[in-house]
């Protein structure tokens, strides 16, 4: 089966480096790899019960599928964030990294009475098919954490930039995301595997593949109105 290729580019070596986009399977949880794929019962009849070995969740295939599919992001900077009446405040290790998360205003997201932003992760991808991918929540890696990936579906042909939605509930202490962290994954809405090919690039470069499909030059809509004039060039 012909794979999907991803080509993911940055300009910062240090995230070349460190933090490379790849598959979910290089990442699972330690609870996870440690965890026996059966465990002994003895369920008898007359009081004489014989040991048999029973499944755990590692031989569960929607688990094994949903940890080994998808491409895993991880965030690339240490994070702390807490959420106030609606009004999210965050600390970082730097300046730079501090103006990388962008918060959605109260107007942008009436009802939705969480704290939300967006964590810029330093990469853009292409993907020449506009094969959909979803944006999940890593949830094996972080079901203890009190913050969320927020889900949608996007494609990499259409839109190139790579930025997470974090949610962080409301009125609650303060949460931390350290660098390393899985974050998200890309769940591939299609059966094909998945093959991604990272670039250390020039800013020069790395500011055309971002612009080229993420300029700003309307108030709404903008990923349809690329789509609409990309066919009609």
């Amino acid at each position: 089966m012909k794979p999907i290729t991803i080509t993911a580019y940055t300009n910062d070596a240090h995230i070349y480096d460190m933090f490379k986009i790849e598959s979910a399977i290089k990442h699972l949880p330690n609870w996870f790899k440690d965890l026996p794929k059966t465990y002994s019962t003895s369920i008898g009849n007359e009081g004489r019960s014989l040991e048999l070995p029973v499944s755990t969740m590692k031989n569960c295939p929607a688990v094994m599928d949903y940890l080994s599919r998808p491409l895993v992001v991880r965030i690339p900077y240490d994070l702390s964030f807490r959420c106030d009446d609606g009004e999210l405040f965050w600390s970082a290790p730097s300046e730079r990294i501090a103006s990388m998360v962008s918060q959605f205003g109260r107007m942008q997201k009436i009802g939705f009475d969480i704290g939300h932003c967006k964590l810029a992760t330093c990469w853009e991808l292409v993907e020449p098919e506009g094969i959909p991918f979803l944006f999940t929540d890593a949830y094996y890696n972080n079901f203890s954490k009190n913050w969320r990936a927020t889900q949608g579906v996007t494609n990499f042909r259409d839109q190139h930039h790579l930025d997470i939605n974090i949610s962080v509930p409301n009125n609650q202490e303060q949460t931390e995301v350290r660098a390393g962290d899985p974050i998200c994954y890309l769940m591939p809405l299609s059966e094909r595997p998945v093959k991604v090919v990272s670039k250390l690039v020039s800013e020069q470069e790395f500011n055309w593949i971002a612009e080229k499909r993420n300029k700003k030059f309307t108030f709404i809509d903008k990923w349809k109105k690329n789509r609409k004039l990309k066919k009609f060039n």
